[in-house]
Order: structure tokens, then C-alpha cells, then sequence
């Protein structure tokens, strides 16, 4: 048996716990339908796919968007316990923003062990400074931008409402609204 890890859980809770892959035995049926209405979306909606932010390979966004100008911006980071996931199996729910008017902004980011958590939450800070400063270059209004964030991007989400924006030259608070999701199921 495994040592313990944090209080009284093993390695093995841990993962049964905090990772959907171990604890939920359907998730791959739904994160394959998952990557199957978002390759579909990828292939028929207007987009800009992997606009880099950074100078990392991984640091790019695919921008989705709505059919008027000034549209508000949802801005969306993919889950994946910050070591797995990517933007192109989750960009599914993007046709209905867009039909309603709203700008879709889905973000990459390198992955752990590559990298550092804190490094993450820097790309994810960057991304945001991107978003505001040049979403209006594709129709979005950098005055309405709102984020989400599943799982560990629900961490990422929080990270980014904790951050001094007027730090790196942008408003005290350029985020309109937030939610996080726990996981899929």
C-alpha cells in the first residue's frame, strides 16, 4: 500500500478524489462526446484557431467570434488536473454563445510536469492581458469579459481574481463575472 500523501488519504485516494478520469466511470464516453461536438464546432464555426498569446507552443487561444460588433467575450479554461485536457475537446458549447451574441475565447497552457503550477497561472494571467487588450481586433469588448473555468481551471479562474490587473497596466477589475465547474460527469 501507498504512503500518505496529505492528512489520512494514500496516493490512490488522492486520484479517486481529485481526478474525474479515476473517479467517474463514464467519463470517457462523455469526454469522447465531449471532443466529438467540438471537433464538429472547430470545423463549421467562424475562428481563429490557435492565436498565440505567449512564446510557448502551448500558449495559444482559439477566438469563436458572435455575429455583432462589440460583443461581449467568455473566455474559457479547459480542465485536466493542470497535467491533461485542451481547449480543442472543449470548445462544444461555443455555437450557442456565439448564436447569442458572445465572443468565445478557449486557452491553452503548457501542462505539469513541464511546467510549474505557478507557471500556469502566469499563462493564464498573460492570456486574460491578451484577451483585454486585443479582443476588440476580432469584434469582442474588452469592457464586457467574463471567464469560466472547469476543474482545475476553476483554480485558474480564482487565481485570476486574485491578481493586481492595474499591475500590468489594466484596470483595477477587468473581469466582469466569473464561474468555475467542478468536473464532468
Amino acid at each position: 500500500m501507498s504512503e500518505v500523501v496529505y492528512k489520512e488519504f494514500r496516493k490512490e485516494e488522492m486520484e479517486f478524489h481529485f481526478n474525474p478520469r479515476v473517479s467517474s466511470p463514464d467519463y470517457p464516453h462523455w469526454a469522447e462526446e465531449r471532443r466529438k461536438a467540438s471537433q464538429r464546432v472547430r470545423g463549421t464555426l467562424r475562428s481563429w484557431l490557435n492565436v498565440p498569446y505567449g512564446t510557448s507552443p502551448r500558449e495559444v487561444m482559439d477566438i469563436f467570434p458572435a455575429n455583432k460588433a462589440c460583443a461581449p467575450v467568455f473566455v474559457h479554461i479547459h480542465g485536466g488536473y493542470w497535467r491533461g485536457g485542451s481547449k480543442d475537446d472543449n470548445c462544444h458549447f461555443a455555437e450557442l454563445f456565439t448564436e447569442a451574441g458572445v465572443a468565445v475565447v478557449l486557452l491553452e497552457y503548457d501542462l505539469c510536469p513541464a511546467v510549474t503550477v505557478t507557471e500556469i497561472v502566469r499563462q493564464w494571467r498573460s492570456a486574460i492581458a491578451w484577451v483585454y487588450r486585443h479582443i476588440s481586433e476580432y469584434g469582442g469588448d474588452p469592457e464586457k469579459l467574463y471567464i469560466s473555468g472547469l476543474s482545475a481551471g476553476g483554480h485558474l479562474v480564482a487565481m485570476a481574481l486574485a491578481h493586481d490587473w492595474e499591475a500590468e497596466g489594466l484596470r483595477h477589475q477587468i473581469i466582469k463575472s466569473t464561474t468555475s465547474m467542478p468536473f464532468y460527469t
